[in-house]
């Protein structure tokens, strides 16, 4: 859902079904700011601002799951090819292998992307 679609849920007090853990906590944040604006806790200017804090905190979650997630896939990776390298150098002993078992080591064999 969009970050629009999550306010209007939660100006109306409705939490959607089947919503990340994200979009839960942010759907949750903003039902407690609207319930708060509308009982006259805030002013409309201070409820802006702290809207804004809330949409950048969902941001930066989903940033960071999506990090996360690249950088478990990496990991993966790189663990698969020095398990490879190795397995390969204890079957043949060359300096060849060992050179291939250092560089996933190293984890020049996976680049690291760009997030």
């Amino acid at each position: 859902m969009t970050v629009d679609e999550l306010c209007v849920s939660a100006l109306n007090g409705h939490i959607p079904p089947n919503l990340t853990i994200e979009e839960e906590v942010f759907c949750l944040r903003m039902c407690r700011l609207y319930e708060k604006f509308k009982r006259g806790e805030m002013n409309t200017e201070s409820a802006r601002l702290e809207k804004q804090k809330e949409i950048k905190k969902y941001n930066d979650s989903i940033k960071m799951r999506e990090f996360r997630a690249k950088q478990t896939l990496h990991t993966t990776a790189m663990w698969k090819e020095i398990e490879s390298t190795s397995s390969a150098y204890r079957l043949n002993k060359t300096i060849e292998n060992v050179d291939k078992l250092v560089d996933a080591i190293d984890g020049k064999v996976h680049k690291w992307k760009e997030i």
